[in-house]
């Protein structure tokens, strides 16, 4: 490995994820990049999550002290040490060369504030494969348009310091979700573009319940009206509408087909068409009490 790398700081946001959490903590620990640093922060677990996070060498565990998952990512990227931040949630898991790969994509493309890779779905039933594969569908269409999208995610992407410190770091109101919609548009704002490299892919644990999956999409829904205040141009909630939603599904219905040919594809219409009726709700919700 170059003497030469910068640190990175791996930091993981996490809350009640006591199903995945050591398999996120060990991938962690066995990246083969170097230098690196580790650290957490907790959302008051309930599940065991805090207490196996006790038994990892942290540099650093913190408490978001119930202020939810910007507090927490903001509380990070202020004790990072690292030129580069790489965001892990309780539920992904890492193959070990995933952040070397990650790292020289940033120092290939310094226009670039942040890049993800390749998501392939890791347990948790039906529910949780369904929802997997339409991330790992929607990850390589975006990873054709190169480095030139206008935002990206937090989990398991990594981050130029710099640029989410640029940007004026999180947001405080989203407490659950959206987050990182927010704060990559602010960087884009100042001139960083987003890339997915297609060959670095990771493991995510999705939503292995219905119920699960409307909760995640609802706080998506209203932290996207917080997003639309600002930027309005930048998000289309007429996409989320049922119609749209159920013609969405069978695109990517399709495209699933193609890419796994598992029978599972054929679910996603309808689990498109439920979990963007959330998305809307939680919107609709959003502008009947922020309005």
């Amino acid at each position: 490995m170059d003497a030469e790398n910068p640190l990175v700081t791996i930091a993981l946001a996490v809350k009640n994820n006591a199903r995945t959490i050591r398999d996120a903590l060990r991938s962690c620990f066995e990246q083969t990049y170097e230098p690196k640093e580790v650290i957490a922060a907790d959302g008051l677990s309930t599940d065991g999550t805090l207490e196996e996070l006790k038994r990892w060498p942290l540099r650093l565990l913190l408490s978001d002290e119930g202020r939810g998952l910007a507090y927490a990512r903001q509380l990070l990227l202020e004790h990072a040490r690292g030129e580069y931040i790489l965001w892990v949630d309780g539920d992904h898991v890492l193959p070990p060369d995933f952040l070397e790969k990650q790292v020289a994509y940033l120092k290939k493309h310094p226009n670039v504030g942040a890049v993800e890779g390749i998501t392939y779905p890791y347990d948790g039933g039906l529910v949780a494969f369904v929802e997997g594969i339409t991330w790992t569908v929607s990850a390589f269409r975006r990873a054709r348009l190169g480095p030139t999208l206008p935002s990206a995610g937090t989990a398991a992407t990594l981050y130029r310091r710099k640029a989410a410190v640029e940007a004026g770091g999180f947001d405080f109101r989203f407490k659950i979700a959206a987050e990182d919609a927010m704060i990559t548009r602010a960087m884009r704002e100042k001139g960083w573009y987003f890339a997915v490299n297609p060959d670095a892919w990771v493991y995510h644990a999705a939503r292995s319940s219905w119920k699960g999956l409307w909760k995640e999409y609802f706080w998506w829904g209203y932290g996207a009206f917080l997003v639309r205040k600002k930027y309005p141009s930048t998000v289309r909630p007429w996409r989320f509408y049922p119609p749209m939603a159920l013609a969405s599904g069978i695109v990517n219905a399709l495209r699933a087909a193609k890419y796994t040919g598992s029978a599972a594809s054929l679910v996603i219409p309808v689990h498109y068409l439920y979990k963007r009726t959330a998305w809307t709700y939680g919107y609709l919700k959003a502008k009947g009490s922020l309005g």
